[in-house]
């Protein structure tokens, strides 16, 4: 299988940067493209944001010549593919997964994809939480559309947590192939679900490096405080805030960041309280809605969902 091409979109909050990071670099039978390698970043910008009206898929094949082995599987990793996180903040319906995918198969005819969903629940308070993390101001309802009264729109589309509309426009576009996998079989055997990639990929994964889990998590109240804080902290969610940042050390560079970021990275004490206050609330409303969704799901492809209470 040297030469192919399989693209790895995600979803976000599926361990995408764990494979990224401790798994993929570290398989010298692959040829793993992410953003840490130079010239992969104009790539992952023209094919994520550019309207396939005036895509051109010659112009984005040579953005990564030179890039593409011929003697090796090529891997090009990157969750933004699966669309933008928080695009939503911008402009409501500014989800445009399916014109990421158009511009992809454009780009690469032959290729397959590699796609992990993760329970809804799961998922929703996850992405609340990294939401705030990037500098979110908005409440939970509000984020969610939930909100009662009021005329504003949500700022994430709870269509995207509808998986199988997407599953079979991805299948649509790359018909030569689609791995889908769940994001709890990774937590639950990691073994099992990198041999299964290992297989789709025809090359050998190294196992993932044990390491303690980041207890580093807030609570409900936490939550509740670094969002207050947010507006008064400068980021790319609100750019209207006061006060810049702090300078932080990345890869050699310094950026400001928001102490809000850092609050959620080294927190030292992990939530006891049991209690998922009012955004596990509504994660479980939205599972709810996704349950007819998930069972006919698992019954095209078969991923096990019942047993990690999909539905």
């Amino acid at each position: 299988m040297t030469g192919t091409v399989t693209i790895h979109i995600g979803l976000h909050k599926t361990g995408t940067t764990t494979l990224q990071n401790r798994v993929f670099p570290a398989c010298p039978e692959l040829n793993f493209l992410c953003t840490d390698n130079d010239g992969f970043l104009p790539f992952y910008r023209y094919a994520a944001y550019s309207d396939p009206i005036y895509f051109e898929p010659q112009k984005a094949h040579a953005l990564l010549a030179g890039m593409l082995r011929p003697d090796k599987p090529n891997l090009l990793s990157n969750e933004g593919f699966s669309g933008p996180l928080h695009s939503g903040d911008l402009e409501y319906g500014l989800d445009h997964r399916d014109a990421v995918l158009r511009n992809l198969a454009a780009a690469f005819p032959d290729a397959r994809v590699i796609l992990t969903l993760r329970r809804q629940d799961g998922l929703a308070r996850s992405l609340y939480r990294q939401y705030l993390r990037s500098g979110g101001t908005r409440g939970v309802e509000r984020y969610y559309g939930f909100a009662a009264n009021t005329p504003h729109q949500p700022l994430f589309n709870r269509d995207r947590f509808r998986y199988l509309p997407y599953v079979r426009r991805v299948e649509e576009l790359f018909p030569q192939g689609l791995l889908l996998l769940a994001y709890e079989e990774l937590v639950r055997d990691p073994d099992a679900y990198l041999g299964r990639i290992s297989e789709f990929l025809d090359v050998t994964l190294p196992p993932l490096p044990k390491r303690k889990d980041n207890a580093t998590r807030l609570g409900p109240f936490g939550l509740g405080v670094t969002r207050v804080l947010n507006h008064f902290f400068r980021s790319y969610l609100n750019p209207a805030g006061l006060v810049p940042g702090v300078p932080r050390l990345k890869n050699g560079k310094f950026s400001l960041v928001s102490p809000v970021t850092l609050l959620h990275e080294y927190w030292p004490f992990g939530y006891k309280g049991g209690k998922t206050g009012k955004p596990g609330v509504l994660a479980a409303r939205i599972l709810e809605e996704c349950r007819e969704d998930n069972r006919a799901l698992d019954e095209r492809y078969a991923l096990n969902l019942k047993e990690y209470g999909y539905y």
